[in-house]
């Protein structure tokens, strides 16, 4: 394994398992998703598999401040299009169309 990294260049850390500072950063991602689901259940209600969806996809597409990323960006490599501003740019797009065709 350490030969194969070598001849593509990755660097390997190794780290214990037991890592406090990932520790906490994963009890502060858990507890704000938590927090989320909670609020979510007493204005809505529903079981919390529901409002996961709901309260994951905010979370994925606010920039966190030590990353300077989405974490949807990170995975993905793009960047989110909301659906209400992929809607307005369509809606522009084919106003755009149509003012050409007009002034034709």
């Amino acid at each position: 394994m350490q030969d194969w990294c070598a001849e593509l260049g990755i660097q390997q850390r190794f780290m214990l398992v037991v890592y406090h500072q990932a520790n906490r950063h994963v009890e502060v991602t858990n507890r704000i998703l938590v927090q989320g689901i909670k609020s979510k259940l007493e204005h809505e209600g529903g079981q919390w598999v529901d409002a996961l969806p709901g309260v994951l996809w905010p979370y994925r597409t606010t920039s966190k401040s030590t990353m300077r990323e989405t974490p949807f960006n990170l995975v993905y490599e793009l960047e989110v299009v909301i659906p209400a501003e992929a809607e307005l740019e369509a809606s522009k797009s084919s106003t755009m169309s149509r003012k050409a065709m007009i002034t034709c």
